[in-house]
């Protein structure tokens, strides 16, 4: 089992977030080199799902090889604005400092989400 600590986002959710992804987050990784023992990390500028997003992203990059992004997460996070698509996932990456090829493959799937919209 993967050894976890809690993130709760600005609307109140906690994720159960793995401490081999901090990695690919380095704001998260400085905030977490603060916390205390049992403390959970709070995140006052993203919700719960923008979190989502990042978390799903990390997810995929870490597991199997997919060609089809999390239609759920991606399409919760980005919404309908098109001008502000690209713009919303790099405030994310920025937010959380994720790493470049995390902060790439974000961008991908925001990509696929708008081509299979579009389709």
């Amino acid at each position: 089992m993967d050894a976890t600590f809690p993130v709760t986002t600005s609307d109140g959710v906690t994720f159960d977030f793995k401490l081999q992804w901090l990695q690919h987050f380095s704001v998260l990784c400085q905030m977490a080199q603060q916390l205390q023992p049992n403390q959970r990390l709070l995140l006052d500028d993203i919700d719960s799902t923008a979190f989502a997003f990042a978390v799903d992203m990390v997810e995929q990059e870490e597991g199997p090889p997919t060609d089809s992004p999390s239609i759920d997460a991606t399409e919760n996070f980005i919404g309908q604005d098109f001008m502000n698509r690209q713009m919303k996932t790099m405030d994310l990456a920025d937010d959380l400092g994720m790493s470049g090829q995390l902060r790439r493959r974000a961008l991908e799937m925001v990509e696929r989400y708008v081509l299979e919209e579009n389709d």
